[in-house]
C-alpha cells in the first residue's frame, strides 16, 4: 500500500504538507520515492526533508532558474551543478536539453545526500554522462566542517561545530583533473560559500572557461563568512564577467541582452542597487553582446 499514492488526486485543500508529514510517519517506507516535477522531470527524493516536500506537493522547483538555463544549454554542453544537494538543478535539466551533447557535474558537500543522486541517476538517467563528486566547493584543498540539517538539508552549511568532515573541491584543479576546457554554465548555490568556489576557480574564470555563472546572493548568508553581496558581484567584475539580474522580481529596467547573435536572455545589469536576497546571471565579456530596451506587460 502506498498512502501517497493518489495524493495529487486529493482535493486541493488537502494537498499539504501536513498530510505528507503524516504519511511518511504512519509509514515510513514511503518517504524516499521518485517525484515527478517541472513537466517530465523526476528525482529520488527523502520527503522528511521540506524542500524535497515541496517539490512533491506542488510538482514545480525553480521555473525561472530553468527557463534560463534551458535557453543557456539549448545546444548542450556541460553544466556544473555547485551545491547540487538533491540535484534537482541538473534532473531538472535532463528532459529539457540534447542529452547527446550535454554533461552534468554534480558538487555536494552532504554525503548524506549521496545515495538519493545515485538512485536518481540509475532511475532516471543511466544513460547521461552525470558526474557526481561529494565534497565541498573551496578555495583551498583540505576538509572542512560541515553542519547537516536534516530536515531542510538546503540549509546545511560549513560550520566550525559541524560534524560531518567533506573534503574541498577547488574547481581549478577539478578542471584540470577531468581535462575539462569548457563549462557552457556553472550554477552555485552553497548557503554563503559562493565567494570561495569562485576564488578556487579563479583561473577558469579568467580563461574563459566558464561561459555563464548562474549565482545565488543572500546577504544574510554571505555574512556568516565576513562577506557581502557587492564583494561576490565585484568579484565578477573583476575577472571578466558582466552581472545582471536575473529574477523577475528584480527587474526594474530590463533588457534584452542577444548574446552572439541569436540567444536572448531578460535581464538587467547590475549598478549600485542589489536587493537582499537575489539570484545573479554572470556572462563572461567574451561574448558578443547587445542589449535593446524592452516593454514589460502590467498585465
Amino acid at each position: 500500500m502506498d498512502p501517497l499514492r493518489n495524493f495529487h488526486r486529493l482535493p486541493r485543500p488537502l494537498r499539504r504538507h501536513k498530510v505528507v508529514q503524516l504519511a511518511t510517519k504512519l509509514f515510513p517506507y514511503s518517504r524516499h520515492r521518485l517525484v515527478q516535477f517541472n513537466s517530465g522531470a523526476h528525482a529520488f527524493l527523502d520527503l522528511q526533508d521540506a524542500e524535497a516536500r515541496n517539490v512533491f506537493v506542488t510538482r514545480c522547483f525553480e521555473p525561472e532558474f530553468f527557463e534560463i538555463a534551458t535557453r543557456i544549454m539549448a545546444r548542450g554542453g556541460i553544466f556544473f551543478d555547485g551545491g547540487a544537494n538533491f540535484g534537482l538543478c541538473s534532473l531538472g535539466l535532463l528532459p529539457r536539453v540534447d542529452l547527446e551533447h550535454t554533461e552534468f557535474h554534480l558538487f555536494e558537500a552532504n554525503a548524506n545526500l549521496e545515495p538519493f543522486l545515485r538512485e536518481s541517476q540509475r532511475l532516471v538517467a543511466p544513460h547521461a554522462r552525470v558526474h557526481i563528486n561529494i565534497g565541498c566547493l573551496s578555495d583551498h584543498e583540505g576538509r572542512s566542517r560541515f553542519e547537516v540539517n536534516d530536515t531542510e538539508t538546503g540549509k546545511s552549511h560549513l560550520s566550525d561545530s559541524g560534524c560531518l568532515i567533506a573534503s574541498n573541491i577547488v574547481l581549478d584543479d577539478y578542471l584540470r583533473r577531468m581535462a575539462v576546457h569548457k563549462v557552457r554554465l556553472l550554477k552555485l548555490d552553497i548557503e554563503g560559500q559562493e565567494l570561495a568556489a569562485l576564488r578556487g576557480a579563479s583561473e577558469a574564470l579568467d580563461g574563459g572557461l566558464f561561459e555563464f555563472v548562474y549565482c545565488e546572493i543572500r546577504s544574510e548568508l554571505l555574512a556568516r563568512y565576513g562577506w557581502t553581496p557587492i564583494e561576490v558581484v565585484d568579484f565578477f567584475r573583476a575577472h571578466a564577467f558582466k552581472p545582471f539580474f536575473c529574477r523577475a522580481r528584480d527587474l526594474v529596467a530590463p533588457v534584452n541582452v542577444r548574446l552572439d547573435g541569436d540567444l536572448i536572455l531578460l535581464l538587467e545589469q547590475i549598478g549600485n542597487r542589489i536587493p537582499d536576497g537575489t539570484d545573479i546571471l554572470a556572462i563572461h565579456q567574451s561574448f558578443s553582446m547587445t542589449t535593446e530596451k524592452c516593454q514589460r506587460s502590467s498585465t
